[in-house]
């Protein structure tokens, strides 16, 4: 078998300096050297694509792998499934689900100890319907890359340590049902590009920096069950016409900054809190 090694995706910098322990040189020397996967009668017979093996292993370095709390490479870490880089198919690594054609659909490795800037990688997946990577170190701002995943209906990275703004892209995935964001340091105003998000069904977008009014495109979110918006900067009140959700949409909660005497921001928020 004549393997063909990625090379696009190898750091220029990394080559010129030098540098061995860089993500990209670290995943396309396991890709080359691992003898467990060269040597497994299934792996050959399967035909693995070696460009998704190797940008998940770029994913694994990218992310601090070897200090995951849960099924890193290395034994001595807890583990009740295969492990990442494990010889066997990648799709039964942890966290890793694929459809019945071997396409990765799934990335679920929430509070895992997962450390850096969120890998523009993830757009290299197509099939990718769910990203769940919540309650990690994850750092930097949402890639607008992931915007190409076409089929991506829940996105999920609240409680990280992303910054900057929700990038406008974003706004083009029309199968998105779930948009988890909270507990980060988002920053910008909330587009009013939301409204082409038809399909969304929650939104958490709380404990961020968000600032401005909520825009009036919410109105249009018909299939919303599910609104938190609580802890951030906005101002001015929240329409009644977002309230009609209630009666005329599928609206169940709506929490925001309302607490008395300014209850009257949100006549129709289940819960209020106090303005941070």
């Amino acid at each position: 078998m004549i393997l063909s090694i990625p090379s696009s995706e190898i750091s220029l910098t990394a080559l010129l300096d030098g540098n061995t322990t860089s993500p990209e040189i670290k995943a396309r020397d396991w890709l080359v050297n691992d003898s467990r996967q060269w040597c497994s009668e299934s792996f050959v017979k399967k035909k693995h694509d070696f460009q998704n093996r190797y940008n998940l292993a770029l994913f694994y370095y990218t992310l601090n792998g070897d200090k995951w709390t849960e099924c890193s490479a290395h034994v001595g870490t807890r583990c009740t499934s295969t492990r990442y880089l494990d010889g066997a198919d990648e799709c039964l690594w942890f966290g890793n689900t694929c459809d019945e054609d071997k396409n990765l659909v799934k990335i679920s490795l929430s509070a895992n100890n997962l450390e850096g800037t969120l890998p523009h990688l993830l757009s290299e997946f197509p099939f990718l319907a769910s990203i769940n990577l919540d309650s990690n170190s994850l750092r930097g701002i949402i890639p607008p890359s992931l915007a190409s995943l076409k089929n991506l209906n829940r996105l999920d990275l609240d409680n990280n340590k992303l910054s900057g703004t929700i990038p406008a892209e974003i706004f083009d995935l029309s199968k998105l049902e779930i948009l988890d964001i909270d507990k980060n340091f988002l920053t910008g105003t909330i587009s009013s590009k939301i409204s082409k998000l038809t399909l969304l069904s929650y939104i958490s977008i709380k404990f961020n920096l968000f600032t401005g009014t909520i825009p009036q495109a919410i109105m249009s979110l018909t299939k919303l069950k599910i609104f938190l918006l609580e802890g951030n900067k906005f101002s001015g009140n929240i329409s009644d016409r977002l309230c009609d959700l209630f009666e005329h949409g599928e609206l169940k909660h709506l929490h925001a900054d309302c607490v008395e005497p300014l209850k009257k921001q949100c006549v129709c928020c289940t819960r209020c809190f106090p303005h941070t």
